[in-house]
């Protein structure tokens, strides 16, 4: 351990918050709070704290994991005790830790964070597993509020006419919450755009928006339509590209959902 201490500190990493802030992708920060979790490594317990409303959802998961495993999974391991030094030159009658171990300190730091997001001090008694819950509750809530704005700008670009405009807010709603609960009104406008695209010629960008608008209303009314054109305009980029097999297998695709609605 104090070998690999030793490389972190030549790598220049081996601070915590460093080490992640500076992974260049979101499949190395993922693995570095793993790595976090797994080693019990204390001093890695408020960068964690400060992931777990990160714009990524891959992180963003990883982070909470991490932070769960802190506040509720293996116990710690303890700290050293010695007896401490008073005033006088005498010693403590009583060993005591001489530091706090992971668990003390993510108690803490999520009191701290709570009382600073809603103005009030979590109740004593609390756990760490409800404070952990409610520290999530009140994340999401403000994330699904802030992105609320932002479909709402979208959807305001889209009545007029700004398309492109509109689509690019819901792409960058997708990226940090695939889930979101209102994705489903952005369907109407990824279809719109789609037909821009393919009365421009312009196929593969069709065929992508045509995708969106099945995919974030896989169960809407336009569903099975933007899956079909999604197949077409796809299959026209390829015939235009030079790939008829390819393109006749899209074209066909699209023709058997066309007759499944039919039926």
């Amino acid at each position: 351990a104090r070998y690999a201490r030793y490389q972190l500190e030549r790598l220049d990493r081996e601070n915590p918050r460093k080490a992640l802030n500076d992974a260049p992708t979101d499949e190395l920060q993922v693995e570095i709070l793993h790595t976090f979790a797994d080693s019990q490594y204390r001093e890695a317990v408020f960068v964690v704290l400060d992931s777990v409303n990160h714009v990524s959802p891959k992180v963003r998961k990883a982070a909470r994991e991490a932070w769960l495993e802190y506040a509720t999974g293996r116990p710690p391991r303890p700290a050293p005790k010695q007896k401490l030094q008073l005033p006088g030159g005498k010693l403590s009658e009583e060993e005591v830790p001489l530091w706090l171990d992971h668990r003390e300190l993510a108690d803490l730091a999520i009191r701290r964070r709570l009382e600073e997001l809603t103005g009030k001090k979590p109740p004593t008694k609390a756990t760490l597993a409800d404070l952990s819950k409610q520290l999530f509750a009140v994340h999401d809530r403000r994330q699904g509020e802030r992105l609320d704005k932002v479909l709402a700008a979208g959807l305001a670009d889209a009545a007029s006419g700004k398309l492109a405009e509109a689509t690019q807010r819901f792409d960058a709603i997708l990226v940090q919450a695939p889930d979101y609960r209102r994705r489903g009104q952005m369907a109407e406008t990824y279809l719109r755009l789609g037909d821009e695209l393919e009365e421009a010629g312009k196929w593969r960008e069709a065929s992508t928006a045509f995708g969106k608008a099945h995919a974030v209303a896989p169960a809407g009314p336009t569903s099975d339509q933007a899956l079909a054109r999604h197949h077409r305009a796809r299959g026209r980029g390829l015939a235009a590209e030079g790939k008829p097999k390819a393109a006749a297998a899209e074209m066909a695709r699209a023709k058997e959902i066309d007759r499944a609605v039919d039926r």
